[in-house]
């Protein structure tokens, strides 16, 4: 008989770090799936020198809810790996949920933190997004805009592959002053402020 899967305890994490676990993976992650095996494993690609605060995050986070992540170097990235379906199934859930999961301010914010450290750069003046699928972007910018944070959305050519196109989300530097969970923004700006309130309808 095979080991019963690893339970996990998603209630340990609060929604804004519930929301940057998933924006961090949107960026970042990757699932490997065998089904003859039957097993499962969550990926997370960073950096491995520009990278560190992030990765001890979101170690810190896994390990949170019960899960016991590994670090492989992989190509010159650093892999931080968890074998677990039950992480897979969460991730997925939250993904096909992210409209509802946005009416959370909180976890919106650790969201958008967690998608600024993986697929963002923060540079003074300037924080900035880009991917290649526009839909999260546009579903980010529609919330950030109900929190009064000013965004602009555009695309362009990528040098390689060569006329690939990407999209880049800028974020306006308003987005500090949040109750953020971003380590790129901390690292420019230090830490974050207190969450703005919702224009009322």
């Amino acid at each position: 008989m095979g080991r019963a899967p690893k339970e996990i305890v998603i209630k340990a994490l609060n929604s804004k770090e519930r929301g940057y676990l998933v924006g961090l993976f949107v960026g970042d992650g990757a699932f490997c799936i065998d089904k003859k095996s039957r097993h499962s494993k969550v990926s997370f690609s960073l950096n491995p020198k520009r990278d560190q605060d992030i990765q001890k995050l979101l170690i810190d986070l896994l390990k949170k809810i019960g899960l016991n992540p590994f670090v492989v170097f992989n190509n010159g990235s650093s892999d931080t790996r968890v074998n677990s379906i039950k992480l897979v199934e969460f991730i997925q859930k939250e993904l096909n949920e992210v409209d509802q999961n946005f009416e959370n301010q909180q976890y919106f914010v650790g969201f958008l933190s967690g998608l600024i450290d993986s697929d963002g750069y923060v540079r003074r003046g300037n924080i900035v997004v880009s991917m290649k699928d526009p839909s999260i972007l546009r579903k980010v910018r529609c919330v950030a805009e109900k929190l009064f944070i000013s965004t602009r959305l555009w695309n362009g050519v990528q040098v390689y592959p060569p006329g690939s196109e990407i999209w880049y989300l800028r974020i306006s530097t308003k987005f500090k002053n949040t109750s953020h969970l971003s380590q790129k923004i901390r690292r420019s700006y230090g830490s974050g402020g207190k969450l703005p309130a919702v224009a009322s309808a």
